[in-house]
């Protein structure tokens, strides 16, 4: 297999693997009325430390850009699920967090959706996982490579 085909058969699995894990999140957050992204936002923040976020920080977890965050957002923010607040110490900076809406209503769910990921991590024998995080973190270093040189030229 020539160099060209190997590169479109990875972008194919990748393609593939995102459309599993969408087709297996998205679905499970359908009950909700929530898209995939919209459910992984809230899963996001449901588990971050201070229970609140930058949109840039978002954005950075999710790999998309600032402006398809605050879209979500946007939408999170009109079904009450999540609000935005300003920094007290910082006036520019603005935080995202959920609301007790959704804590009082889909906290439990979004806990066993995450649990039976960790199902499935869990029946995955333990080289097979560090084989795919090294595979993949492999990978974005090496594009992250050739974006640093094509900046250069």
């Amino acid at each position: 297999m020539d160099e060209e085909n190997k590169g479109l058969l990875i972008i194919s699995d990748i393609k593939e693997v995102m459309r599993s894990i969408r087709k297996n999140i998205g679905c499970r957050f359908n009950s909700f009325n929530l898209t995939g992204p919209q459910g992984m936002i809230m899963g996001i923040l449901s588990h971050s430390d201070s229970g609140k976020m930058k949109i840039s920080d978002l954005s950075k977890k999710m790999g998309l850009s600032n402006s398809t965050v605050s879209g979500i957002i946007d939408r999170l923010e009109k079904q009450g699920l999540v609000e935005r607040k300003r920094s007290d110490e910082d006036r520019r900076v603005v935080y995202v967090n959920v609301t007790e809406k959704f804590k009082k209503n889909f906290e439990d769910n979004f806990k066993n959706i995450q649990y039976e990921i960790e199902e499935i991590i869990k029946k995955t024998p333990s080289q097979d996982i560090q084989d795919i995080l090294r595979g993949l973190r492999l990978l974005d270093q090496l594009i992250n490579v050739m974006n640093k040189e094509k900046k250069k030229q």
